[in-house]
């Protein structure tokens, strides 16, 4: 999937960049031969052998892999620190939206997810060693208005 999506930026940032720098055919023609959902190694096979066959000028035939190969490099570079933004963007969202459904849902609900969560609390504090008296008093904590209480304050 990834290599999937790094060849979809490539292609829109390499497209990007030839119709900027006056190369529009080459961007046309690239867009074209990706839209079916082609590998990009073939489309840059196929072509190299149409250059060669229509004897196109070397800086045509060159333009479009020098640009393949420059944006996947570029693209892996920052992908991983697009996906660490996207991914805090993404916890930040669920923490506010796990908090608004939990003080909004009805007491049968939050009954609910307290007790999945004092059932996960019980399984982690016996497999660390907790003495009892320690999880009773986050099974205490997690009990729906003790938890709502400091979700609100949260």
């Amino acid at each position: 999937m990834f290599a999937m999506m790094t060849d979809d930026m490539s292609v829109l940032l390499s497209g990007a960049i030839l119709k900027g720098s006056g190369h529009e055919a080459a961007a046309r023609a690239l867009e074209t031969m990706t839209r079916d959902g082609a590998s990009l190694d073939a489309v840059l096979a196929e072509r190299d052998r149409a250059a060669q066959q229509e004897g196109l000028p070397l800086v045509a035939a060159v333009l479009v892999p020098v640009l393949i190969e420059a944006t996947r490099s570029f693209w892996k570079a920052y992908a991983t620190r697009i996906i660490e933004r996207v991914a805090k963007y993404a916890g930040d969202v669920t923490v506010d939206t796990f908090r608004a459904w939990f003080l909004d849902a009805d007491e049968d609900e939050q009954q609910r997810l307290s007790d999945a969560l004092v059932e996960k609390i019980r399984k982690a504090g016996a497999e660390r060693g907790l003495k009892a008296d320690d999880i009773d008093a986050l099974i205490d904590a997690a009990q729906p208005d003790r938890l709502a209480e400091s979700l609100a304050d949260a």
